[in-house]
């Protein structure tokens, strides 16, 4: 998540939609293993419940613009978050690292 921000900030705009797609899975894979489905190369991701798969739509690149990738890593960061129960302790210390990756940085 660290490498979408800086390639964001550096125009890096194709390296940083790939961080942030490979973040989406990795949330979508923890999403399968939290529900028994299988989790290599996404096979799992189209029987998750309509409602766990809904909230990484937002997840999605829609342009390569700083601000879209950047809308766009927040909500891969709010979906990742979503789906860390079994370790919520840890999600705790990073959590506000994580959130201020979305910051935009002229603010």
């Amino acid at each position: 998540m660290r490498c979408a921000r800086f390639c964001i900030e550096r125009g890096r705009y194709w390296q940083a939609e790939y961080w942030i797609g490979n973040t989406r899975n990795y949330a979508l894979s923890l999403a399968c293993r939290r529900r028994n489905l299988p989790v290599s190369y996404g096979r799992g991701f189209d029987d998750l419940p309509p409602k766990v798969r809904d909230k990484f739509i937002r997840a999605l690149v829609t342009s390569l613009s700083a601000d879209e990738l950047l809308r766009a890593l927040s909500y891969a960061i709010e979906a990742l978050l979503s789906e860390v129960d079994d370790v919520q302790d840890l999600a705790a210390k990073v959590e506000q690292q994580l959130r201020q990756l979305t910051v935009p940085w002229n603010s």
